[in-house]
């Protein structure tokens, strides 16, 4: 704000010299030579008519004050334009601040509940197993024990997608590509998005039986995004209802398809998806921070992949991810 405030104030004092310098050269100037011209005579009454060359410096004069009016009138209009330009470039510039002032505040405030729930849910599942293990039996003992993985899985999901946002913001997070095991890397995620959920794997069953070959990639980071997708699927859905994951090869790419069948998403939500610690407004009463899907984002650019989303309110929605199966250049523009 300083900087561009100063810049128009440097712009301000441009246009006034230039204003000084046009009044010097074109009116300071042939007023002087005009007064010269009479000497320094007192003007009688019956003052002789002046001699042609006076005329001419007089009409010239004229012709000068019109052309510097006009000119101050340009100078003038181009100075308020570039004011407001600049003013309504500084206003959506706070605007922009002040929302993401407002998106990280509902992050600490999603991060500190997103804890206080877990760590409820494991305090209260290790009691119960603590006090009545003995008096439970074994299917309550273990519903209790898988609460307490899911909220821990929870928590461990949640730290990662931080350290992972800090890292790409300071331009650390970068793609060690290796040969991996693409179906197997595909269950793993699967497992692992059940086990946050607290969903039953057997709801996330992958179909590769259209896959083939090898592949070459960072495991890591898409074990990330497939995770997140899914997590997504499962939790969106209610968590009881079965999510389609398949796997297919097309030429040099890997197409991973997740389709579920949960609120969906609405059209004007769309274009906002991947804003860091944006959500949705129908997603409000579910448990997440806004960072999923960003580093999804992120992930991919850096996998030198694509997502492609498709949703319908109240209906469901599929997400179709093309991975390359060789490592490309990485994408680390982050801007957007």
């Amino acid at each position: 704000l300083v900087r561009n405030l100063a810049g128009l104030a440097a712009l301000a004092t441009l246009a006034v010299g230039g204003f000084a310098l046009l009044l010097r050269t074109r009116i300071h100037e042939p007023l002087s030579r005009l007064a010269a011209s009479f000497g320094h005579s007192r003007p009688p009454f019956n003052l002789p008519p002046p001699p042609a060359s006076v005329a001419r410096e007089i009409a010239a004069l004229g012709d000068a004050l019109a052309s510097a009016f006009g000119q101050v009138h340009e100078l003038n209009q181009a100075l308020e334009s570039r004011v407001r330009d600049r003013t309504a470039e500084l206003v959506a510039s706070l605007d922009r601040e002040r929302e993401l002032g407002r998106l990280k505040t509902n992050f600490i405030g999603m991060v500190s509940h997103e804890y206080r729930n877990a760590l409820g849910t494991i305090l209260s599942s290790a009691q119960i197993l603590r006090r009545y293990r003995e008096r439970l039996d074994a299917a309550e003992n273990a519903r209790h024990i898988r609460q307490i993985e899911a909220s821990c899985a929870r928590l461990a999901n949640l730290v990662e997608d931080v350290l992972l946002y800090s890292r790409s913001e300071s331009g650390r997070l970068q793609p060690q590509p290796a040969p991996l095991d693409l179906p197997a890397v595909c269950r793993a995620a699967a497992l692992d998005a059940a086990q946050t959920t607290g969903a039953d794997p057997t709801l996330v069953p992958l179909d590769a039986a259209a896959w083939h070959g090898e592949a070459v990639s960072d495991e890591s980071l898409l074990h990330h995004v497939l995770t997140n997708l899914l997590a997504n699927a499962i939790k969106y859905s209610g968590g009881d209802q079965p999510v389609a994951f398949h796997l297919r090869r097309d030429g040099d790419s890997a197409i991973i398809t997740i389709r579920d069948h949960g609120i969906g998403i609405a059209p004007d939500d769309l274009p906002r998806l991947g804003e860091a610690f944006w959500r949705g407004d129908n997603a409000a009463r579910i448990p997440g921070t806004g960072l999923g899907l960003v580093m999804v984002r992120r992930c991919l650019d850096l996998l030198g992949g694509r997502w492609e989303l498709a949703s319908t309110p109240g209906q469901g929605t599929t997400v179709t991810v093309t991975l390359p199966l060789l490592p490309t250049a990485p994408s680390t523009d982050f801007t957007a």
